[in-house]
């Protein structure tokens, strides 16, 4: 068999297992924009791109701007759930067109790695975003969140989720990860990011 274990502070466990050699794992990362959802499917091995995907976000049948969806959850209780069914729902058709591309199994997915503004960011995770609505904009959650990628209902059996930090309550975890990727810390030349 091969197993694929997970290492965090806590210790190690086991995170999937397959019947057989396998020597090629994937991970996906996403970015959750408010009006494109944008994914790539990547060799963990190598960090090879293997395959793109994207499409409008559904929810702007909702509001066509962040602030629109707010007011529709504050002016429709309950409203909030529609949303994230929505948007899960569009995670779920990005990945099946990712493996349907690579020609991957979804079973191979072992990481899926998220970013968004911070009012996707709550409402992939299911968490009410009207206190983003107003000053002083505070964030439901701080720091990253990892958990099983069903936690978001993503059809991943064997892929565990983490969602970038965002930096404020209106900066978001996409912009985290542009500077983590770019860097900008780490020169002293002037950037535009």
């Amino acid at each position: 068999i091969t197993v694929a274990l997970e290492r965090r502070s806590g210790g190690t466990s086991v995170a999937a297992f397959w019947p057989g050699y396998i020597d090629r794992l994937m991970g996906v990362a996403v970015d959750v924009g408010s009006t494109t959802i944008a994914g790539h499917l990547i060799d963990l091995a190598n960090g090879e791109v293997l395959s793109t995907a994207g499409q409008m976000n559904p929810q702007i049948r909702f509001g066509e701007d962040l602030m629109s969806r707010v007011s529709y959850v504050m002016m429709n209780p309950g409203g909030e759930a529609e949303l994230t069914k929505e948007v899960r729902a569009a995670l779920n058709q990005i990945v099946t067109e990712l493996c349907e591309t690579a020609g991957i199994e979804r079973s191979r997915i072992v990481d899926v790695t998220l970013v968004g503004n911070p009012i996707m960011h709550h409402l992939v995770l299911g968490l009410d975003p009207t206190p983003l609505g107003q000053s002083p904009f505070p964030l439901a959650i701080e720091g990253a969140f990892a958990a099983t990628a069903a936690h978001i209902e993503l059809d991943l059996p064997n892929a565990m989720l983490y969602v970038a930090p965002c930096i404020a309550g209106h900066v978001g975890a996409d912009t985290a990860a542009a500077i983590l990727n770019e860097g900008p810390h780490r020169s002293d030349a002037i950037q535009l990011l």
